[in-house]
């Protein structure tokens, strides 16, 4: 087992902390959009509520608590570094663990979740990270923490009998297959975005006055009804996959597009961030 002391898991501690809590803002905006629907409200408080756990819990008393941290430190010491550049800004590590952590208190928790489901929480969180780190088992070494981890969790969970060892294969391979058909459909939804990118900078290079404005009444205009096709766009790759494009919304949406140079550079910086979306995609 991966030895950690008091560094190691206020690391974590802090890393989780910050994300918990930028999961349930994004949470709690939504429950603006949405204010008949309360599961984004009672989402937001249980991420605001296990984050505040993760931060003040004794960590002998944590299973969970720990079980990260041993994760976090196998994966450091084999080169995987989850909290790099700084555990301020290091994402959480994959889509299972960012599902997993968007998902606490929307529709799985009837009332206020106490110790037992914050516990429940940071197990399930944990196995999600491993699920993500398997995607990753190409960049280890054969005898890493990390690889030595991931091989005991594999065993552990292989059943005796091997009619249910070919079932666990089976699903292992149908869960592969969707995670590949997951990110097949992030990456068309980010292309259809970054086609309509270009459509809005386009529509507006053709569609504005001598002066470059894209104010007054030209009535066969139809950049703002391109912006709105940018915007569902958007709204539907968030929905699927819970991540923002703010630089895409803020030229699909943006008060400050309202000339044609605006609109070019905004373009640029919606480009920029699409490519780096696909990157981590």
């Amino acid at each position: 087992m991966v030895e950690v002391g008091t560094l190691q898991v206020n690391e974590v501690r802090s890393w989780l902390g910050l994300r918990l809590d930028e999961v349930a803002r994004w949470r709690e905006a939504k429950a603006g959009e949405y204010p008949d629907d309360e599961r984004n409200r009672h989402s937001a408080l249980a991420l605001h509520g296990v984050a505040q756990y993760v931060r003040t819990i004794d960590q002998s008393k944590s299973h969970g608590l720990m079980r990260v941290t041993r994760i976090v430190e196998a994966a450091h010491q084999s080169g995987l570094d989850l909290l790099a550049p700084t555990f301020a800004s290091a994402p959480l590590p994959g889509f299972e663990s960012q599902r997993v952590t968007s998902r606490f208190g929307f529709d799985n928790l009837p009332g206020a979740p106490g110790v037992m489901a914050h516990e429940e929480f940071l197990s399930e969180f944990a196995s999600a990270i491993l699920r993500d780190l398997r995607e990753r088992q190409f960049e280890l070494e054969k005898d890493s923490p990390l690889a030595k981890l991931l091989r005991a969790e594999i065993a552990a969970a292989t059943p005796a009998d091997p009619s249910l060892a070919l079932l666990t294969d089976v699903a292992e391979l149908l869960r592969e297959s969707d995670v590949a058909a997951r990110r097949t459909r992030q990456h068309d939804r980010l292309a259809e975005v970054s086609r309509l990118v270009a459509r809005v900078r386009d529509v507006g290079l053709v569609e504005a006055a001598e002066n470059g404005s894209l104010q007054g009444g030209i009535a066969a205009r139809t950049f703002p009804q391109t912006r709105m096709q940018l915007q569902i766009a958007i709204a539907s790759y968030t929905a699927e996959t819970s991540r923002e494009l703010p630089a895409a919304l803020e030229l699909a949406t943006g008060s400050t597009m309202i000339a044609a140079m605006k609109v070019v550079g905004g373009a640029t910086d919606a480009f920029q961030e699409l490519l780096l979306e696909a990157e981590s995609a």
